[in-house]
């Protein structure tokens, strides 16, 4: 399962710079069609965000277009109302794609990131346990 912590390295924000501007998020899916096993097919280019660990309770999810929305800007959890609530999440991204959830709101402190196909069970597991704010993503070519 390609994703991995990266612990925060104090550096100053330029608020101005697209990669640390926060906006609200405008194409963000509150719903997605699950198999009858009760686990979601995830889209391409897609997370799906659980607020309980193992993929529980399926009314507190979130599921992000990944793609539908700009490249290397930092959106926000606080207005999905997510703010420190991911406890798992699955994931289908194309093949150099990264997605990068912040402990921060505007994208500082500790980072989560996430590549390719996969899943994480438990993200208190790897110390992001209820600690993601923001997410971004970004191209790697």
């Amino acid at each position: 399962m390609p994703a991995r912590l990266i612990e925060p390295v104090a550096r100053e924000l330029d608020f101005r710079s697209p990669v640390t501007e926060s906006i609200t998020p405008g194409k963000v899916r509150d719903s997605i069609a699950f198999s009858e096993e009760g686990a979601p097919g995830v889209p391409q280019n897609y997370v799906i965000i659980y607020e309980h660990r193992d993929f529980e309770d399926r009314d507190r999810i979130r599921v992000l277009a990944v793609t539908e929305h700009q490249p290397q800007l930092t959106f926000s959890l606080h207005v999905m109302d997510f703010k420190d609530c991911l406890s798992s999440l699955r994931w289908n991204l194309d093949e150099g794609i990264v997605v990068q959830f912040s402990e921060n709101h505007e994208g500082g402190g500790r980072i989560y990131q996430i590549w390719g196909s996969g899943e994480d069970a438990d993200t208190h597991n790897n110390g992001f346990g209820d600690r993601a704010s923001s997410w971004s993503w970004y191209r790697t070519r």
